[in-house]
């Protein structure tokens, strides 16, 4: 992304195909690619799309060939806010973000937009530091296998009890995330949701 020209594309659906999706973008004229890695309301790792090692290789030879950037968006349940990074309840959310990083790099993506939780029930200081030790946790998991492929934290629309909803309150979760896992995150700025 040195080269100052504009990164603009689709969310596709995977239906026919990642190589297929990626080639619907481009053939109106995009240059980058979103995608589900399966069934976007399901934490089911078996809900996952099937992706051989034949079939990865040609997306990544494909994607480095024709200067394409693929995005991976996690599935919408994903809620870090719900338990501490050493919870076992959490477990289920943190392998299915860390399957998604790690398919992302081989791959050759560039990163995975994660949704902000919600606080629910919980204190709001206790949904914030469960979000970010979270982050963390998964930034740490991801460092050696995935060194390439940012976690990107997408601006919420701020319904129900979703947490950094403000600018404020989006920098008060990025700042309780230490520098040093910076080169691992990114943010995504939705515009229907801001």
């Amino acid at each position: 992304m040195t080269d100052n020209k504009s990164i603009i594309g689709p969310h596709v659906s995977i239906s026919r195909g990642i190589l297929e999706a990626i080639k619907y973008s481009e053939n109106i004229e995009g240059n980058a690619t979103q995608i589900f890695l399966g069934s976007n309301r399901s934490t089911s790792l078996k809900m996952k799309t099937k992706i051989k090692e034949e079939e990865i290789k040609e997306i990544k030879d494909y994607i480095t060939k024709n200067n394409h950037y693929l995005i991976i968006h996690t599935v919408y349940l994903l809620n870090f806010c719900n338990e501490p990074s050493s919870s076992s309840k959490i477990k289920y959310a943190q392998d299915n973000l860390i399957f998604d990083v790690n398919l992302t790099e081989k791959l050759g993506g560039i990163g995975c937009v994660l949704h902000i939780g919600y606080q629910k029930d919980l204190e709001l200081e206790t949904a914030y530091h469960n979000m970010a030790d979270n982050i963390i946790f998964c930034c740490e998991a991801t460092k050696k296998s995935a060194p390439n492929t940012k976690i990107i934290l997408e601006t919420p629309a701020g319904k129900g009890s979703q947490i950094g909803t403000s600018l404020d309150e989006f920098a008060k979760l990025w700042k309780m995330i230490p520098k040093k896992y910076y080169k691992k995150l990114g943010v995504c700025v939705d515009t229907a949701h801001i």
